[in-house]
């Protein structure tokens, strides 16, 4: 049927949902509309800007009646970064946004119909990210580090991310300013010139320990000395300085090589009692305080005990199977980056776990795996588990999986599958690990 709006219409909206980009739900005669900025509860004078088949999308014009759970976004970039896509609502509603999205995903995709456990959320939602990742623009002496706008590749700059610690803001500050001082050219994705395309920044929980990764397009940017002497002798507790080539045109930061230009190759961060030892390369949950939390209820579904044999499938640096089943029988992680393999196997003898990690693909690995897993612990990036590891995964018939995913969408249909091969879901629990954004993490626990 033809849509019964068209592009330029102006319509007042009642906002009722919420969708996985975080943007106001409202119909018009039933067609459904995409309103970035719009809350449940919001009555907004609106503009259609885009039509497709079924929906459309439009911007706020006038908002007529706010929503109860509408707030003044604390920074002052929030209504133009594309950092924080939920500043504007007040944070108990979003955890309830977000249990109503996991409850939507697994239900509709994935046929999931038991209750699902409240998100828990943080106390302090704010400062909480142990990583950022910064784009480079403008001209050379006068560079803009920041975030992509929404849906372009407009870079927003700020004084202060209030998700960020003090440590990551100051770091950032310092290399703005030396990025200017010593002419460093931002790379132009337009026309595939300058030198420096990202820069990534980690700090410890502590903030006793600070690794830069400088992303750039060619060799050139490491041959600037001063540059480099600036960042080695102003970032304070600077671990690891790296820099990262991707000469390729594309939307991916990192490119294939990878070099330590001063200081170790990892930086310690710790959960519980136990150490990790993170490389440039290597992935880490970006919310420490949140991980915990979240590994703690993997732990508890794992209940690893002397004799049973669990896999830590997409193992990163091994920090869930460490976590999670330390008291295993065997540990078996399976991760395809080898970096982040060297780390688990280090992480593993510095705290004396009796670990296996395998470098591969998982759906390769697993095939060759002799013994057969207690409890498989899943946690694969936002695409999901690849098909031919969840056929393996029901052949091999292990009592429980327990999967942890950063994406409902995925995880339902994944969950599907594995329900239609002979599991049952025993309980999903929701965490917030990124506040004022859209994003949720899942621990869904199967049983055989």
């Amino acid at each position: 049927m033809k849509p019964p709006v068209a592009v330029g219409d102006h319509c007042t909206l009642d906002v009722t949902g919420l969708n996985h980009q975080g943007e106001g739900i409202g119909r018009v005669h039933g067609f459904a509309v995409f309103v970035p900025k719009a809350i449940p509860g919001d009555q907004a004078d609106v503009e259609i800007i885009s039509i497709k088949k079924q929906y459309g999308r439009a911007l706020i014009r006038q908002i007529r009646h706010p929503s109860p759970y509408r707030v003044q976004p604390p920074c002052p970039v929030a209504e133009r970064c594309g950092g924080c896509q939920l500043q504007h609502v007040d944070y108990s509603c979003q955890l309830e946004l977000k249990q109503s999205l996991v409850v939507d995903a697994l239900d509709r995709i994935g046929g999931v119909k038991q209750p699902i456990e409240p998100v828990v959320g943080m106390d302090y939602p704010w400062q909480y990210r142990n990583k950022g990742q910064f784009p480079v623009a403008g001209e050379t002496g006068s560079p803009r580090i920041g975030f992509f706008a929404p849906r372009s590749h407009e870079v927003v700059t700020f004084d202060r991310c209030l998700v960020q610690p003090d440590a990551i803001n100051e770091t950032l500050d310092i290399i703005k300013t030396g990025a200017a001082r010593f002419s460093v050219a931002p790379y132009s994705e337009d026309s595939h010139t300058g030198e420096l395309r990202h820069v990534v920044i980690r700090s410890a929980r502590n903030g006793a320990e600070r690794m830069v990764i400088l992303v750039s397009r060619s060799d050139n940017l490491i041959r600037n000395k001063e540059f480099l002497g600036y960042l080695t002798e102003e970032v304070p507790d600077l671990k690891v300085l790296a820099w990262n080539k991707n000469s390729q045109q594309t939307n991916a930061i990192f490119g294939s090589h990878t070099e330590i230009l001063a200081g170790t190759n990892a930086i310690v961060e710790r959960i519980d009692d136990l150490e990790f030892f993170i490389s440039p390369r290597s992935f880490f949950q970006t919310n420490t305080l949140q991980t915990q939390v979240l590994y703690e209820e993997v732990r508890l579904a794992v209940e690893a005990g002397p004799r049973d044999v669990v896999w830590d499938l997409h193992c990163g640096i091994g920090t869930i199977g460490l976590y999670a089943a330390r008291d295993a029988g065997k540990l078996v992680g399976v991760e395809l980056i080898t970096e982040a393999v060297d780390d688990a196997r280090r992480n593993a003898n510095h705290n004396g776990i009796s670990a296996d990690f395998v470098q591969g693909h998982a759906e390769d690995v697993i095939a060759g795996l002799s013994d057969f897993p207690d409890t498989v612990i899943l946690d694969p990036p936002r695409k999901g588990c690849d098909s031919r590891l969840l056929r393996q995964l029901a052949e091999k018939k292990a009592a429980r999986i327990v999967y942890v995913s950063c994406n409902p969408a995925t995880l339902a249909r994944d969950v599907k599958f594995l329900a239609e091969n002979g599991y049952t879901v025993q309980r999903v629990q929701p965490v917030d690990m990124f506040p004022h954004t859209v994003h949720v993490e899942c621990v869904v626990v199967l049983e055989r």
